[in-house]
């Protein structure tokens, strides 16, 4: 029974995940058709300092949260996981407030000093009220995964990403005739609309839940253990990892424009890799966003209960599946980035990016998998610290390298940091854990099937770059490299639980 629940949360969210995921990506496309790469590029920077408050909002109350009242349904004490999540949406409330009000305080100097563009003020005082919304959102969200009930937050971004669909191209029709700087305000007031809208929906998804337990008084809020036992380590890791790479955001467009010796250029072509390449290399990694999310309280729960032989089990399955998605993602986005970027974006900047980047794409999802085991195992400290020496070293490499290589430049750098900060993390989770790595399995039996399925498929794709044969194509690639890796687990014995 209880596999067959995780099961369904799995595909719950993983339909959810790749339905979320094509919005986003036409909800992209649709933006950067409207504002171009240029307003792309200042979205993103816009974005890159919205996530910074994000972070400050949260406080990394959401894992502790997912965390905690895990362990609380683990041992059958749905009391104490209430108790804690009427202290976490407190927490939550205090720390959304004082985001929003900061970031409205300071949103003149950020425009003028970090983003060096003043047409992102108007924006950044729309984002700024949406916080307290996120902060509290997040909380409900991770009680109800928590919970093993993921059925509500899977709505709450469908309503959510709807909502804002709708209302930009409501706004993008009526200011369509006004200069960019209104054109993002209006795009940015509809993400501040549907944030609020989700959290009512989850608010009211919560009041109306029939086994919550109402009127039962005992111990205090967990106020002190929910802030300085469990959401201190996470909230400084998070503080300081989202400071680096909003840093790191605003140092890049400078750096290009002294290889450029043009910031509308520079903007274009950093708007072109982070607003429209990058997504479009991370939309396969649905599949990931699902599972990371579910193994946070399974491996929290193995962990409380001492079963060593269920963490095993959770981090072999996996690493495998991350492995093995992430080389076959990498084997289209490296055989199809012509088609891909021109069909998508109409844009051969963004299909030699997503070339120069295929390779790197599964250290980039084998991170994520890792950060979220290694935060399920309670060590946030060893990922803080990795993360930090990450960041340093970006931004070291970008002021070095990106003002003599432009963009190039600073792809380089990407390949740099994603190898190595998945290196670390996969050796720190295998070293806690004790599980060997499964060299062949993992690596060299999807490499070779991924080299096998491109030679063939490269005989016998249909020429051409329209859609249909486009997906044609990527279709006959993944279909055979499936195949492949079906009968190799089928006729060997190394995906099978020691």
């Amino acid at each position: 029974m209880k596999k067959f629940r995780l099961l369904k949360n799995a595909a719950l969210l993983t339909v959810t995940g790749f339905f979320l995921r094509g919005l986003g990506m036409i909800f992209r496309i649709y933006i950067s058709g409207r504002i171009g790469e240029e307003g792309m590029g200042l979205y993103q920077l816009i974005s890159s300092v919205y996530f910074l408050f994000i972070t400050l909002a949260q406080s990394g109350i959401s894992v502790t949260v997912t965390r905690l009242c895990a362990q609380k349904f683990a041992l059958r004490d749905s009391l104490g996981a209430y108790k804690i999540l009427k202290s976490a949406i407190a927490v939550a409330l205090l720390t959304g407030g004082l985001a929003c009000g900061g970031m409205l305080v300071l949103s003149g100097t950020l425009s003028k000093l970090w983003i060096a563009d003043m047409r992102a003020l108007y924006s950044l005082r729309v984002l700024a009220l949406s916080l307290p919304f996120i902060s509290v959102c997040n909380v409900l969200s991770s009680y109800f995964i928590a919970s093993k009930n993921v059925v509500y937050g899977c709505t709450a971004q469908i309503l959510e990403q709807l909502t804002r669909m709708g209302i930009v191209v409501i706004a993008a029709a009526y200011f369509s005739k006004y200069s960019l700087p209104v054109m993002l305000a209006a795009v940015f007031a509809a993400n501040t609309l549907s944030e609020a809208v989700s959290c009512m929906y989850l608010g009211l998804r919560l009041l109306m839940k029939k086994d919550r337990p109402f009127g039962r008084k005992g111990e205090k809020p967990h106020y002190k253990r929910l802030i300085v036992k469990s959401s201190a380590p996470v909230a400084a890791s998070r503080y300081l990892a989202s400071a680096l790479h909003t840093a790191e955001n605003m140092l890049v467009p400078s750096a290009m424009t002294l290889f450029t010796h043009s910031r509308a250029d520079s903007l274009a072509a950093f708007g072109a890799l982070k607003g429209m390449a990058m997504p479009l290399l991370f939309f396969p990694s649905s599949f990931l966003s699902a599972m990371s999310t579910l193994l946070v309280p399974e491996i929290t729960d193995a962990h409380a209960r001492r079963d060593r032989a269920a963490m095993t089990k959770i981090i072999n399955r996996a690493a495998s599946f991350t492995l093995i998605l992430s080389i076959m993602a990498a084997g289209v986005f490296w055989m199809f980035s012509d088609s891909l970027g021109m069909l998508i974006y109409k844009s051969p900047q963004v299909s030699k990016m997503l070339l120069m980047l295929a390779p790197i794409v599964p250290f980039m999802y084998l991170d994520s998998i890792c950060d979220g085991l290694l935060k399920g195992l309670g060590l946030q400290r060893q990922v803080l610290i990795h993360n930090c020496v990450d960041s340093a070293l970006r931004i070291i490499l970008i002021a070095t390298i990106v003002p003599k290589f432009g963009i190039n430049g600073f792809i380089a750098v990407m390949w740099v940091s994603n190898i190595l900060i998945s290196v670390l993390n996969l050796r720190l989770l295998l070293k806690v854990s004790g599980v060997k790595c499964n060299f062949k399995g993992w690596f060299l039996y999807p490499l070779g099937c991924a080299a096998v399925s491109a030679i063939i498929t490269k005989f016998l794709r249909p020429n051409g770059a329209t859609v249909l044969k486009t997906g044609l194509g990527c279709m006959l690639f993944c279909s055979v490299f499936l195949l492949l890796m079906m009968f190799l687990s089928r006729e060997s014995k190394i995906y099978k639980n020691k």
